[in-house]
């Protein structure tokens, strides 16, 4: 079991995770309380059953490259693509337009063909010129990256028809929310939480909010081991709204039993599955989403 919250960061890493997983555990649930973006959705397609909370979300597959002269602004891989489409479509519009002008007027086809080829020029060279063929080529094998691991991952087995094309291009932004419902198009297993995983995700929401938190590994059957006892032993932690003892209250730096669990992951893993949150980071200044 894997909880997993993240604003997105290097695809490579992401298919590292995922395929480590499957190689210890023979099933992987992937649930998701909070954000699960971008590269998170790498995670999200080798994942055997995905788990929406309430506040989980997905995002697209589209890879992002930083702006020119800037710091903090990025766009997607789509956003070049489709201005070489635009232009190119509004190029061959204008062309046919201007052939279909010049020829009512009396002007043979062919002279109304090179008139109309030399005024379409004029009009889109300019703005042609602006699109870089580099900055294309690399758009183009970033959104490859995507595809090829989504592919690796069993995306013809876990997805739906389309579903992978749906993920990489089909939404009009980079922070699309993907939810449950939405998910269902995309993926074939796709469920809501237990009431066990609305339980744990409440005790930790403080890192499910805040995906910069390092890496936490630990024993999800000790966790809840320690929630039966103190309820049991009547210690005062009584149930809340939400179905969670009170008394429980994990540190986002320790684990149950209070050894250490960020980044180095001191926590435990067993055979009953492990929770992490992470940032999967931005090494490749191109993320999978």
């Amino acid at each position: 079991m894997l909880f997993l919250t993240t604003y997105g960061g290097d695809p490579h890493a992401a298919y590292w995770l995922i395929h480590s997983l499957r190689s210890c555990f023979t099933k992987t649930r992937l649930v998701l309380a909070g954000v699960c973006k971008s590269a998170g959705t790498i995670v999200a397609i080798g994942a055997d059953e995905i788990v929406f909370g309430s506040r989980g979300e997905l995002g697209s597959l589209d890879v992002q490259f930083r702006q020119q002269d800037e710091l903090y602004r990025w766009s997607s891989g789509l956003d070049i693509m489709q201005a070489a489409r635009s232009v190119t479509e509004q190029a061959e519009a204008a062309f046919c337009r201007y052939v279909e002008r010049f020829s009512s007027m009396g002007i043979t086809t062919l002279t109304a063909s090179q008139m109309a080829c030399d005024l379409a020029g004029r009009i889109f060279q300019p703005i042609a010129a602006q699109i870089d063929p580099l900055r294309i080529g690399e758009s183009e094998r970033g959104m490859q990256i995507a595809n090829d691991y989504g592919k690796r991952l069993g995306a013809s087995e876990r997805l739906q028809e389309g579903g992978l094309d749906r993920l990489i291009a089909a939404y009009p932004s980079h922070g699309t929310v993907i939810d449950m419902e939405e998910a269902k198009k995309s993926f074939k297993s796709v469920e809501a939480m237990t009431d066990d995983e609305r339980v744990f995700a409440h005790e930790w929401r403080a890192c499910i909010d805040s995906p910069s938190y390092p890496a936490i590994c630990f024993s999800v059957r000790e966790f809840y081991n320690q929630v039966a006892t103190d309820t049991n032993h009547g210690d005062g932690g009584g149930n809340d709204a939400d179905g969670a003892t009170d008394d429980v209250r994990a540190d986002p730096e320790k684990d149950v039993d209070g050894e250490l669990g960020g980044p180095q992951g001191t926590g435990g893993e067993d055979a009953d599955g492990s929770s992490a949150e992470a940032d999967t980071g931005d090494r490749s200044g191109a993320d999978s989403s």
